[in-house]
């Protein structure tokens, strides 16, 4: 964690017990909640100015960006975000990213191949 951010806070420490991890960039993650009581727990840690994604209408992950804002990087997160989700195949999916401060925008993303996501995720 020190390489990538080496002022890291309590929220980065406990962020590390939950979810899956996917490094975007040396200077942008996100981390993705496996269920419901990860998804709970995220929203809980996360700060005003964090960056919240969710697929719009449908079940799935809730995900925490943490990093330099790109918009490269938010297709990526996005399209990560929906691959993790119940998207149909071989369609688009409604992205909202968000924070507790009233930033709200939304997003069409490809859903990535389970494949291409996992060459993201931080082992």
């Amino acid at each position: 964690m020190r390489k990538y951010n080496p002022d890291f806070t309590l929220k980065d420490f406990l962020l590390l017990k939950l979810g899956r991890h996917f490094r975007l960039e040396n200077d942008c993650k996100i981390v993705i909640g496996r269920n419901e009581n990860e998804n709970r727990k995220i929203i809980e840690l996360i700060g005003g100015d964090d960056i919240i994604f969710n697929v719009v209408g449908l079940k799935g992950p809730i995900g925490v960006y943490l990093g330099v804002l790109k918009e490269d990087y938010l297709k990526k997160a996005a399209s990560i975000i929906a691959s993790y989700s119940k998207v149909p195949r071989g369609e688009k999916a409604k992205v909202r990213y968000w924070s507790k401060n009233g930033f709200d925008e939304l997003i069409e993303a490809e859903p990535f191949s389970r494949e291409e996501a996992q060459k993201y995720i931080i082992k």
